[in-house]
């Protein structure tokens, strides 16, 4: 198999990158967003100045846009706004926010739109359509601002993660919300220490957070909702996410002893540790059962090899290594999705490249 270079994209101050079928968004920290295609890096739309893509769904058709916003009389309002990112048209604005009521696009499934609203102390989560238009809200109460938010793939549940490590799993056609047990974090007052991540896997069976800060991940079975025993409770990791449908993959990533650790969720199966060496700082999931892409980030550990390769956490094998374009020497930024893999360097732009 082949991690093949499709496209060095020669542009300025790329902070973040989501892969969404065959585009690419650059988020640019300090210019404008800007939209890819993931087979000629080509650019299909550049966003207006101030804004940003807040969501974008799988397919890469639609985004929700935070705009630029204004002080109207002393107070701050912005408008977050439904588009077609293909044809860099808007759709229909979802609201219009200021500090004591605004509504924060969480993620994209198949046919709805999840966001949470947040009204002084009071939560709610709000579905909408993809016209933009609102279908269902849901109370959660006098609650604290979660940290992270997320959907089912089936868009039957819900779930929010807060600073401490407690969770909540919503029913999305009812409106129930019940507390998983079992979840929390030792932080005493290092802020740091809250919820990195919060995922379901692909069969909507389980819920998983990590904590970068605490080098911790938790997985609670969404029909018991208690907590799933296993080893990975016991070992430190600075990443965390799904592999297919029954395992959980942990990263310990550093600039020369990296490793990746397949834990299978039922239990019965060994851990598998594959390690990865140098390319060791950056990692993300293609989205098959298998691939793990990672890269060596010079940007973040001078000593850090500058690298890019997929491996395969069934085997343990390098399935696939990639060559970094000369002109990035401070690669910080990893995307990926199936068959696709993408760099971002803050002064040298973004690296696409396909996988298969």
């Amino acid at each position: 198999m082949k991690l093949e270079l499709v496209e060095h994209v020669a542009v300025e101050a790329v902070s973040g990158l989501t892969i969404a079928g065959d585009r690419v968004v650059a988020a640019r920290g300090g210019a404008r967003t800007i939209v890819l295609d993931a087979k000629s890096g080509k650019t299909v739309v550049e966003l207006p100045e101030g804004a940003g893509v807040l969501a974008v769904d799988s397919a890469g058709e639609l985004a929700v846009v935070g705009e630029e916003g204004k002080t109207v009389g002393g107070r701050y309002e912005w408008a977050t706004s439904l588009w077609n990112i293909g044809k860099g048209k808007k759709i229909a604005t979802l609201a219009k926010n200021h500090p004591d009521d605004n509504i924060a696009p969480e993620v994209f499934g198949p046919t709805r739109l999840l966001a949470m609203r947040k009204r002084k102390s009071h939560c709610s989560f709000c579905l909408y359509d993809r016209a933009g238009e609102k279908v269902a809200e849901h109370e959660l109460g006098d609650v604290l601002l979660p940290f992270r938010s997320v959907m089912s793939g089936d868009e039957r549940l819900g779930a929010h993660a807060y600073f401490t490590g407690a969770a909540h799993l919503v029913d999305l056609t009812t409106g129930k919300s019940q507390k998983l047990a079992g979840g929390a974090l030792r932080i005493g007052r290092q802020h740091d220490k809250g919820i990195s991540s919060l995922a379901f896997d692909s069969t909507g069976e389980h819920l998983m957070y990590h904590s970068s800060g605490s080098a911790t991940a938790h997985v609670w079975s969404v029909r018991t909702r208690k907590a799933v025993p296993g080893k990975w409770t016991e070992a430190s990791s600075t990443d965390a996410f799904f592999l297919g449908k029954g395992a959980l993959v942990l990263v310990q990533g550093r600039s020369q002893d990296a490793t990746i650790t397949v834990h299978a969720l039922d239990g019965k199966t060994a851990a598998r540790s594959i390690a990865v060496g140098e390319r060791a700082m950056c990692f993300a999931s293609l989205g098959d059962e298998h691939h793990v892409a990672c890269a060596g980030a010079t940007g973040f550990d001078p000593s850090a090899a500058k690298s890019v390769a997929v491996w395969n956490a069934a085997t343990g094998r390098c399935a696939a290594k990639g060559v970094v374009p000369p002109p990035m020497k401070a690669v910080s930024v990893l995307a990926a999705a199936r068959g696709r893999v993408a760099l971002g360097d803050r002064k040298a732009g973004v690296a696409l490249y396909a996988f298969g």
